[in-house]
């Protein structure tokens, strides 16, 4: 079984999301790990006036036994979409709030199609500002790896 590759997948959701439309010549698409904080995008965002897509690994992984004869190991993950608003304009938040997770929920069911049986069946969709004026909502999701128990010769010396 190939192994989950998170980036990967968020990118080509932010590439084929319509509501995102990440290019090459138009960064909408971003990735961070655990540690990283959302403002550390504050720069980034204020130079783009659309909905982007950050990719978060939340660096947290827990290896379980499955129930049967083999391994679990559970990744979660965050993605967010976010979108600049007005305060100047009425429901400019409500409508990127909104906005951000009807994409959101189109990625779960992505991932379930594509993921089903390893994705760990709940997610969540809070809500909040991100920075620099953009709000959008957070998707939380695991996903389930089962690695075998085959030890690669070459990590260790004869």
């Amino acid at each position: 079984m190939n192994k989950f590759d998170f980036f990967a997948f968020a990118e080509e959701m932010a590439r084929r999301l319509k509501g995102i439309h990440h290019t090459d010549q138009k960064c909408r698409f971003f990735k961070a790990n655990g540690a990283d904080s959302a403002t550390t995008f504050d720069d980034k965002l204020s130079s783009i006036g659309s909905a982007v897509l950050l990719a978060v690994n939340k660096g947290v992984a827990d290896t379980d036994i499955n129930g049967a004869e083999g391994l679990e190991d559970k990744a979660s993950y965050a993605i967010i979409i976010a979108s600049p608003t007005n305060d100047n304009v009425p429901g400019s938040r409500t409508a990127a709030v909104q906005s951000a997770e009807d994409m959101l929920v189109q990625i779960r069911n992505v991932l379930l199609q594509r993921y089903g049986t390893r994705l760990v069946k709940s997610s969540r969709y809070p809500g909040d500002v991100l920075g620099d004026n953009f709000y959008g909502k957070v998707l939380e999701f695991t996903i389930a790896d089962y690695p075998d128990y085959s030890v690669d010769s070459s990590y260790f010396d004869e």
